[in-house]
């Protein structure tokens, strides 16, 4: 048998986001695999925004609850996290 983990949900503002690891954690308290580990997992869900410059590159991204995947409910997140 597959030992999955349980993906989490929470309600942000009318929108809801999926994770396993709800926390990166904060430099240098906590280990940098520990905060790598949150980052894939959180472009992994699809849980960030793209910022382009005025030629089309990609300059920045924001990760993570400021932005979630534009699910409304818990069910609909759990289900698109479930998917990737």
């Amino acid at each position: 048998m597959e030992d999955r983990k349980m993906l989490d949900v929470e309600q942000t503002d009318g929108r809801a986001r999926t994770y396993l690891q709800r926390s990166a954690g904060e430099l240098p308290r906590s280990p940098l695999h520990s905060i790598m580990k949150w980052i894939l997992e959180q472009l992994n869900l699809g849980h960030f925004e793209k910022l382009r410059d005025s030629q089309g590159d990609i300059v920045s991204m924001t990760i993570g609850r400021s932005s979630p995947r534009a699910s409304s409910s818990g069910d609909e997140a759990l289900e698109q996290g479930m998917s990737r």
